[in-house]
């Protein structure tokens, strides 16, 4: 990770993640990632499917600039503390951004990840209990015999 990175995240109270190639268990958020934007693709190419890295950074767009369902912010107003200017937005003035505004960013930007990761906790909470209706834990008491099967 380059020196300048690595200040952000400190910066940021960020927590970065590194994972083993060619394993992607452990990284289910970045092949959820994937799908989607294969999902994205599979609307936009030709039959042959020998047009999507065409199509590519449009769906990259698209998925930046989504709110998700977890979170409730798109990962582009995450990292950078605003909304996207898209077309629409292009055409308003936009006020301009001073130096001394950075701190304001940076706190907004901190807001953000707090309200994105509580969204995560009590997502993560109601499908593990969600999880636990599911599941039949058989209740064992003091003294009873268990059998143990080995392979």
């Amino acid at each position: 990770m380059s020196n300048i990175f690595k200040r952000l995240c400190r910066l940021l109270k960020a927590h970065k993640l590194n994972t083993t190639a060619y394993h992607p268990v452990s990284n289910g958020a970045l092949e959820r990632t994937h799908k989607t934007t294969t999902e994205y693709l599979r609307c936009f190419c030709n039959p042959g499917n020998n047009d999507w890295d065409i199509w590519l950074p449009f769906a990259c767009f698209v998925y930046n600039t989504t709110p998700h369902t977890m979170t409730k912010y798109a990962p582009f107003e995450m990292l950078f503390g605003r909304k996207v200017n898209i077309p629409g937005h292009l055409q308003q003035k936009t006020a301009p951004l001073y130096n001394y505004i950075i701190l304001g960013v940076k706190q907004k930007v901190q807001a953000c990840h707090e309200i994105a990761q509580a969204n995560l906790t009590k997502s993560k909470q109601r499908r593990v209990a969600h999880q636990a209706t599911k599941v039949n834990m058989p209740n064992f008491n003091k003294g009873d015999k268990v059998r143990i099967i080995m392979k």
